[in-house]
């Protein structure tokens, strides 16, 4: 996906000789039509939690409430919270929501890396900066517990039968 966003066009997105989604590759980017799309075309990877909408808010389960603006229209309150691991942050910001993990590995490559965890609301993949960028990550090690913070703005929300009922409005999340 890093190559198909550098270069721009139009993309396909395909499984099982199936086309998923097509259109401008920026677009598919930001919002894919379904769960399946956002796990094959994501860079960063997509942690996928399951969820449960209440009335105006998402209960990630065993993990953080977020307030919406309005209820989903979902004929289900089972939920798909998608997070990319981009999104997820050592450090919080006001308004911020967090999960608690357990670090099982930290992939370190050069300024950038990834941090595979475990947390009660499931496994997370977080990729960011965890070199000399990122001074808080440099005390991550296997077996310790680490605060990730979200963007409540970031979420993806996709139904049970894997259809994306909420995408990041990119141009209203707050600056990183």
């Amino acid at each position: 996906p890093a190559e198909a966003l550098r270069v721009g066009g139009q993309v396909a997105v395909l499984a099982a000789g199936r086309v998923l989604q097509q259109g401008r590759t920026v677009d598919v980017m930001l919002r894919p039509a379904t769960l399946e799309v956002a796990r094959l075309f994501g860079d960063p990877v997509l942690n996928p939690l399951p969820a449960q909408t209440q009335r105006n808010a998402l209960q990630i389960d065993a993990g953080p409430r977020i307030a919406l603006l309005a209820p989903l229209a979902t004929p289900s309150p089972a939920v798909t919270v998608g997070i990319r691991s981009g999104d997820l942050r050592l450090q919080g910001l006001g308004g911020d929501v967090h999960i608690d993990a357990r670090v099982d590995a930290v992939d370190a490559c050069g300024s950038d890396g990834l941090v595979f965890a475990t947390s009660r609301c499931g496994p997370l993949v977080a990729r960011g900066p965890w070199g000399s960028r990122n001074p808080a990550s440099k005390r991550l090690e296997v077996g310790q517990t680490v605060r990730l913070y979200i963007d409540p703005g970031a979420l993806f929300v996709f139904a049970q039968d894997g259809r994306l009922l909420l995408a990041p409005e990119r141009a209203r999340r707050r600056p990183e």
